[in-house]
């Protein structure tokens, strides 16, 4: 439990410095000339959140095992995934495993996808089942 709040609260600065970073900055990360961005690697859920692809659209997927919904969410994130390659990382938290990282984003209902853009700052969040072209417009609105 603890170890999991040391992620989320490191998640937490990395996004901040990479709000902070210029533009050329950014290109530097992307490039993978900024040390932190070569150093920082997180794990949410299995899935390996290396700090090179901040810069990009990050995507939390608030969901249960035994939400029907989120079955049907799942492949819907996994081809955003695949069509913007480098650009989208969508990390699944189960929120039975993780009560507190949920309650901490206020997680009410699953799914629930927090949607933020590293280079902007801009975040939303969705909730409810959405289809590819409404989460798409919503990565769009946000660059």
């Amino acid at each position: 439990m603890k170890k999991i709040f040391i992620l989320i609260a490191a998640m937490a600065a990395i996004i901040g410095i990479s709000c902070q970073n210029n533009a050329a900055q950014a290109h530097q990360a992307s490039a993978g000339t900024d040390s932190l961005a070569e150093e920082a690697s997180l794990t949410v859920d299995s899935l390996a959140v290396d700090s090179a692809t901040y810069g990009s659209i990050e995507i939390i997927d608030f969901y249960a095992t035994w939400c029907g919904p989120c079955k049907r969410q799942a492949p819907i994130l996994e081809e955003l995934e695949k069509n913007y390659e480098g650009m989208v990382t969508v990390n699944r938290i189960d929120i039975d495993k993780h009560r507190d990282i949920a309650h901490q984003y206020g997680v009410t209902a699953v799914p629930t996808l927090f949607i933020k853009c590293n280079t902007t700052g801009k975040s939303t969040t969705l909730v409810g089942l959405h289809s590819a072209e409404e989460i798409q417009q919503t990565i769009e609105s946000l660059q």
